[in-house]
């Protein structure tokens, strides 16, 4: 069963996660009465718990109640996805998150640097030259 991250005096925010197929919702959890709450419509609506993947706390770390991580970044490396863009673009995102709800893709991670150019480069590498089969026969 999933749960909402505890409550901490000193916590007043955070930006709850959630990941569908090829994007990322963020937006801003508020702490009021006690609870956590998003904004709906204008409206603070109660926050429940199965809704989101995980919450992002004021000091940055992910938690998904049951495990903690120092960065997005890591929370999303765990899961394989990275968002497309340098390393500030996240720090944007963040920083845009903790006003209104917005909607980032997401990508499958797939190593440092693409691997296409070492399949061409095997490719011709093992393909005959038009010189040497004219030598060979």
């Amino acid at each position: 069963m999933k749960r909402l991250p505890i409550i901490y005096e000193d916590t007043s925010f955070a930006t709850a996660l959630t990941i569908t197929r090829g994007e990322m919702f963020l937006e801003p959890a508020r702490i009021w009465n006690g609870e956590w709450h998003v904004r709906r419509d204008g409206r603070l609506v109660p926050a429940v718990a199965g809704e989101f993947d995980a919450f992002i706390m004021e000091r940055g770390e992910v938690t998904d109640r049951y495990q903690t991580w120092t960065r997005l970044s890591r929370y999303l490396a765990d899961r394989g996805l990275v968002v497309p863009g340098d390393r500030e673009a996240l720090g944007d995102l963040l920083r845009a998150a903790h006003w209104r709800r917005i909607a980032v893709p997401v990508e499958r991670y797939r190593g440092r640097g693409s691997d296409t150019g070492l399949v061409k480069t095997l490719a011709r590498g093992s393909a005959p030259r038009a010189g040497q089969q004219r030598r060979a026969a």
